[in-house]
């Protein structure tokens, strides 16, 4: 299983068809496999696309076989009364072949993906045989007139190659008005990450959880509770507010993944959450928007997590703690959350 991470990064929603060769050899048509309309950026649109096939086969009066799970080197007989008997003699690695068994009339042999028919050969005389050609290639192209499961002539189309033996990746579809439609095919990253391009400029962003928030939590006694964990992308321990990603967790409420990152990382709770600012944080690299939250009433009421330490630390004299930290990197939020309470 590929999975394709499609995006669209022109100022107006547009339909793209994905599809195959048709048939080794070509014919200079294509069968549309999935035909998508993506939305105007930053929406996203996913698909997978399995390893598996499926063929078929139908005479001229309309009779047909059931589909057959089929798979590589494998030749597939059309008999009677128009079933599929698979041969014992292989094909080429590559192919699957239907061949027209039939003493008296016409075949057609249809290749299905996902079960949809992803190519097909019509009017195989007896003996004749379909070749059906497995690269791990599929192609993408703007399609605004085009419907899945019908032909079309790929050529006038300007396709793109999307190579199926990479691993995962993120297609990202750019230009538009005076500059060039263009796709551009990236890996995915990670499994929680991934790289997009929007007008040439490449950026990471999270599949999920978006958005981040930060906590700024000060005790009655005017003390700023601040986190320390080890930070693997840049290999230190960082000292930062305690913070997490909205939606990673199914949460997509802002001010209820303030509060519960506040318990889960410190342990400490508060009475209610308000919105100070909003904003980017590494806009050159990421998308990511993090949310400033000030918590109000803040009480120690339990454990925080394990890797964490947490920091609990007199507003007067701070600016001379966190310089007294050494090795241990400060989070720049640090330092725009204090611009609110000091």
């Amino acid at each position: 299983m590929t999975t394709i991470r499609l995006s669209n990064s022109t100022p107006d929603p547009r339909t793209v068809v994905l599809f195959m060769s048709n048939e080794a050899g070509g014919s200079g048509f294509a069968i549309a496999w999935r035909v998508l309309n993506l939305g105007r950026s930053p929406s996203t649109t996913t698909v997978n696309v399995p390893l598996e096939y499926e063929v078929q086969a139908g005479d001229s009066f309309g009779n047909a076989t059931a589909r057959q799970e089929a798979k590589g080197g494998e030749r597939w007989n059309v008999v009677k009364p128009v079933a599929l008997q698979r041969d014992s003699s292989p094909a080429a690695a590559r192919d699957i072949e239907v061949v027209n068994k039939l003493t008296i009339g016409a075949i057609n042999a249809s290749l299905f993906k996902d079960g949809k028919i992803v190519a097909a050969k019509s009017g195989l005389a007896p003996e004749q045989r379909a070749i059906f050609r497995l690269e791990p290639v599929l192609y993408i192209a703007i399609a605004p007139n085009v419907e899945e499961g019908t032909l079309f002539r790929p050529a006038d189309m300007a396709p793109v190659e999307i190579p199926l033996d990479q691993g995962d990746l993120t297609v990202v579809l750019s230009g538009g008005g005076d500059k060039p439609f263009e796709f551009h095919v990236y890996p995915i990253v990670g499994k929680h990450v991934v790289v997009l391009e929007r007008d040439g400029w490449e950026y990471v962003e999270r599949k999920k959880g978006k958005e981040a928030v930060a906590i700024i939590a000060i005790t009655d006694d005017r003390k700023a509770i601040f986190v320390e964990q080890y930070r693997r992308p840049v290999d230190a321990r960082v000292i930062d507010w305690p913070a997490g990603l909205v939606g990673d967790d199914g949460e997509n409420d802002p001010a209820k993944t303030a509060r519960k990152e506040l318990e889960q990382e410190t342990g400490y709770t508060c009475a209610s959450v308000e919105l100070l600012a909003k904003g980017p944080t590494s806009p050159g690299i990421t998308s990511e928007i993090v949310s400033f939250y000030r918590a109000q009433s803040v009480t120690k009421r339990g454990d925080h997590e394990k890797e964490i330490t947490v920091h609990v630390v007199p507003l007067d004299g701070i600016r001379d703690w966190l310089a007294s930290r050494g090795d241990v990197l400060i989070d720049l939020k640090v330092w725009g959350g204090l611009y609110f309470v000091t």
